[in-house]
C-alpha cells in the first residue's frame, strides 16, 4: 500500500511536469512560428529613407577588423570618457577580455564617469548571476545594469525575442557599433577558439539632432526605458562580501596591467588621421519589443541592394532563410549582375545549424541567382556586412538568419562613404581568399588555391543528425538546442528553461558531469549499443564482431560520472550471425534502440525499476576504446576466422579494412570463410586463386575469399597484401 501511495505521488509529479513542460514548449514554437509580414507603413518609410539623402556629415568613421584591436578601442572609449558610458551587448562573460572591459568600466566609475550597462536577459541568466565580477560592478554607486527580457519561465512565448545589439557610447560622441560579443572569442588574442567579426567606429566632436550617434542614443534610450528592461543587481550590500572585494581588485590590477602596456595608444584622443569622412551614416533598426517582429531590418537592407547599380556583396556566417526572403534574393539578382555572398563553409561553420542548414538548403540559395563563397580560415568568421557599390557599406549584428529577421533585436550602419567602402571591401576580400566559389553542379572554382578545411565523420554525423532533426522538429514546432560542450554553463541554462524531468543520452559523445547528471529530477539516462558490463565505451559494435561475439546487446542505464558505469535500467540482446557486418549490426541496433528506450522510460514513469548495479554481473567489466587511423590494417598472419570478423567489423559504413599491394591501397568491404580450406603453410597475404567474385587470400592457418573491395588495378595470382607500402 505505502509502495502504491509512492508511485502514485511520482505519477501526479511527473504529470505535472509534462504539463508544465508542453507549457513551455508551446510558448516557445508559438513565437517562433509567427512571422509577421512588412507593414505599409514601413515600406513608406523605406521608400523615403534617410540614408538616401546626402548633406554635410560631421561624423568621421572607420572599421575594426582584428580582435585585439576591437579591444584596445573599446577600452580606449572607456578610459577618456568624462560623464557617460553607455555598453550594449548580446553576451558579456568573465573572461580574460571580458575582465578587462570590467575593469576598465570600474576605473571610470571611480572617476565619476555614469555607467549604463544593458544585457540580453538569456545570456545574463548563467554568465552573469552569482557572478562577482559583475557583482562589483552592479553595487558602485555610478552604474546602472539592466538586463533585456529576463528569462521567465511562466511567460515562454516572450523568451525568443533577444537582444542581440552589439555597441559602445562614449559621451554622446563616439560609439564602437557591430557584430562583436563582450568575451575572448570575439576581443583580444587569447588562447583558445575565435570568431573574426567586425566593428566600425564612429566619432564626432559637435553631434547633431540627425547624426547616427543620436539615432543610437535614442534607440538606447526606448530600449532601456521599456518595460521589458529589468535592473540586474543595485544592492549596494553586495559590494561587501568578501569575493566581491577580491574580484574588484582583481579586475583593477588586471585593467591597471592592460592600461601601462598600452598607455600611449589609450591616452590618444586624437582619431582625425584613424579614421575617414562620411556623407551618411544611419541606423536601421528591428522593433524592439520582445515578440515576434515585423522583419524591418530585413526589408530595408534588401531595397538597398535591389537599389545598387552594380555590385552587391554579402557577408553573413549563417544562412537560414524562408522563401520571403529566398524571393528577396531574387529580386536582387534580377537587378544587380554581380550579387554576391560569403558565409561559412559547413566544416568551417561554429554554429551547428547554421551549417546544417546551409548544407540542406545549397541549391535552394543558387537558384535565386546569388553566387555563393565559402570560407574555409580555419575559425569561423562571424562578420555580417554588405557592401553596394562603390560608396555605400552596411555593418552591424544582423545574420541572413531567421532569428535576425523575426525575432531579435538587430542593427545595421547604413555609410554612405567611398573611403569606408574601400575599406570595407580590402577587409571582405581578406576572408574571399581563403574561401571558394560553389559552382551550380556542386563543384568549385578555387582562384586562391584554397585547402579546404576537412569535414570529419564526427562533424558529418552531427550535419546529418541536425539536418533530420530540423526537419522533423520544424514540422512539430518543436525546439531544438545544440551546443558544443553540453557541460558549459550556458547549456545548464537553456535547458532549465524547459523543466526537464529526465535527460536521455543516445549516441553522445561527450561524459557528462555530475551537476548535469543530477539535474532533471528523474536523473540522466543513456542508451548504449552493448551488453554491459562488458562492452563499455566507444565502437562497441565493431569490437563484438571482432571477438566473434554470437550475441550483442543493448542497454539503458542511469549514468554517472563514469563511461557506461551506471545501474542497469534494462537490458536486451540479439543474435549476431556469420551474414551480419558492422553496417547489418548497426541498422539493427537503430531499430531496436528506440524500442529498448521507450520500455525503460516507461518502468521509471511507472516506478517499476529495479537496477542492477555492473559490479554484481562482473566486478570489473571491458571497457573497448575508441579504434584510430591504421587500427584497420589487417594481419593476414592471424587465422582465417579472426581475419574475417575483421573485416566484417569494419564495413561500410566503417573505414573498411586495408592492405596494399606493390604500394597501392587495397580496402576490402567482404570476405567469406572457405568451406574445408586446406591448412598448409605458405606466405600469408599471398593470393592464392581468382573467383568469379573476387580472390583467395592466404592467412596464418588456411585462406578467406574476398568478395568486395576497392583496388586501382589488376589482382594477379602471386600478388601479396602487406600492412605498409
Amino acid at each position: 500500500m505505502k509502495k502504491y501511495k509512492i508511485c502514485k505521488i511520482l505519477l501526479v509529479i511527473l504529470a505535472i511536469f509534462l504539463c508544465v513542460a508542453f507549457y513551455e514548449l508551446l510558448g516557445i514554437c508559438v513565437a517562433y512560428k509567427k512571422q509577421p509580414e512588412v507593414s505599409n507603413t514601413t515600406k513608406k518609410e523605406t521608400k523615403n529613407g534617410s540614408w538616401n539623402e546626402c548633406s554635410e556629415n560631421t561624423e568621421r568613421a572607420v572599421i575594426i577588423e582584428k580582435n585585439p584591436e576591437a579591444l584596445l578601442q573599446r577600452v580606449r572609449l572607456i578610459k577618456n570618457a568624462k560623464k557617460e558610458i553607455i555598453l550594449s551587448t548580446f553576451a558579456f562573460q568573465s573572461d580574460e577580455s571580458g575582465k578587462l572591459i570590467l575593469g576598465a568600466l570600474h576605473d571610470a566609475a571611480d572617476r565619476g564617469v555614469h555607467i549604463r550597462l544593458l544585457v540580453d536577459g538569456m545570456e545574463s541568466w548563467i554568465d552573469m548571476e552569482g557572478n562577482p565580477y559583475f557583482y562589483g560592478l552592479s553595487s558602485h554607486e555610478n552604474v546602472e545594469i539592466k538586463l533585456y527580457n529576463k528569462a521567465n519561465p511562466l511567460k515562454p512565448w516572450k523568451m525568443m525575442g533577444r537582444m542581440h545589439d552589439k555597441y559602445l557610447i562614449a559621451d554622446g560622441k563616439r560609439y564602437i557599433l557591430g557584430g562583436r560579443n563582450t568575451y575572448n572569442y570575439f576581443l583580444g588574442d587569447f588562447p583558445g577558439h575565435k570568431n573574426y567579426d567586425r566593428d566600425v567606429l564612429v566619432v564626432c566632436d559637435e553631434p547633431e539632432k540627425e547624426n547616427s550617434v543620436n539615432q543610437l542614443l535614442e534607440y538606447f534610450e526606448t530600449i532601456w526605458e521599456q518595460e521589458d528592461s529589468g535592473y540586474f543587481h543595485d544592492n549596494k550590500k553586495l559590494a561587501n562580501r568578501k569575493s566581491v572585494k577580491n574580484a574588484v581588485l582583481e579586475l583593477q590590477n588586471g585593467y591597471q596591467k592592460y592600461f601601462e602596456e598600452n598607455k600611449e595608444r589609450i591616452c590618444d584622443t586624437d582619431y582625425t588621421d584613424e579614421t575617414f569622412e562620411t556623407e551618411k551614416i544611419a541606423l536601421v533598426s528591428n522593433p524592439i519589443h520582445t515578440g515576434s517582429k515585423e522583419p524591418v531590418v530585413w526589408y530595408q537592407l534588401g531595397e538597398l541592394m535591389k537599389n545598387a547599380k552594380n555590385r552587391v556583396k554579402i557577408h553573413t556566417p549563417y544562412i537560414i532563410c524562408n522563401d520571403m526572403m529566398y524571393n528577396t534574393w531574387e529580386e536582387i539578382a534580377e537587378n544587380v549582375s554581380d550579387f554576391s555572398i560569403m558565409t561559412n563553409s559547413v566544416a568551417n561553420n561554429g554554429n551547428p545549424f547554421g551549417a546544417a542548414d546551409y548544407a540542406k538548403n545549397r541549391n535552394r540559395i543558387l537558384s535565386t541567382g546569388i553566387n555563393i563563397w565559402e570560407y574555409e580560415g580555419g575559425y569561423s568568421y562571424h562578420g555580417k556586412s554588405i557592401l553596394i557599390d562603390d560608396d555605400l557599406s552596411v555593418i552591424g549584428s544582423f545574420n541572413m538568419d531567421m532569428r535576425s529577421a523575426y525575432l531579435d533585436t538587430e542593427l545595421m550602419l547604413v555609410i554612405r562613404s567611398k573611403d569606408i567602402n574601400k575599406q570595407l571591401e580590402e577587409g571582405m576580400m581578406e576572408y574571399e581568399r581563403v574561401s571558394r566559389q560553389v559552382l551550380e553542379d556542386g563543384t568549385y572554382r578555387d582562384p586562391y588555391h584554397v585547402e579546404p578545411i576537412e569535414l570529419t565523420k564526427k562533424r558529418q554525423r552531427k550535419i546529418f543528425l541536425v539536418q533530420h532533426l530540423l526537419g522533423w522538429a520544424r514540422t512539430r514546432n518543436i525546439p531544438v538546442e545544440l551546443c558544443e560542450n553540453v557541460n558549459s554553463a550556458d547549456f545548464a541554462r537553456r535547458v532549465k528553461l524547459y523543466n526537464v524531468d529526465l535527460f536521455v543520452s543516445m549516441s553522445f559523445d561527450q561524459i557528462f558531469k555530475k551537476e548535469l547528471i543530477e539535474l532533471p529530477p528523474f536523473g540522466t539516462i543513456n542508451c548504449h549499443a552493448g551488453k554491459l558490463p562488458f562492452y563499455r565505451g566507444r565502437n562497441i559494435l565493431n569490437w563484438a564482431l571482432i571477438n566473434d561475439e554470437k550475441e550483442f546487446g543493448i542497454t539503458v542505464h542511469y549514468m554517472d560520472e563514469g563511461i557506461d558505469t551506471g545501474d542497469i535500467i534494462l537490458q536486451k540482446v540479439y543474435p549476431i550471425t556469420d551474414a551480419d557486418d558492422y553496417g547489418t549490426l548497426l541498422e539493427k541496433a537503430y531499430e531496436e534502440c528506440p524500442t529498448v528506450l521507450y520500455e525503460a522510460i516507461k518502468m521509471i514513469q511507472n516506478g517499476t525499476v529495479a537496477p542492477i548495479r555492473q559490479e554484481e554481473i562482473d566486478a570489473v567489466g571491458m571497457y573497448c576504446g575508441m579504434r584510430k587511423p591504421g587500427d584497420e590494417v589487417i594481419d593476414w598472419t592471424q587465422g582465417s576466422r579472426r581475419v574475417f570478423n575483421f573485416i566484417r567489423a569494419l564495413s561500410i559504413p566503417g573505414p573498411q579494412a586495408t592492405s596494399w599491394i606493390d604500394g597501392k591501397k587495397i580496402t576490402i568491404n567482404k570476405a567469406r570463410m572457405v568451406a574445408g580450406a586446406h591448412a598448409y603453410v605458405n606466405i600469408p597475404g599471398q593470393v592464392l586463386g581468382k573467383t568469379e567474385c573476387g580472390f583467395y587470400v592466404k592467412t596464418g592457418d588456411t585462406m578467406l575469399e574476398v568478395v568486395e573491395y576497392t583496388y586501382d588495378g589488376r589482382i594477379k595470382v602471386g600478388d601479396r597484401l602487406k600492412t605498409d607500402e
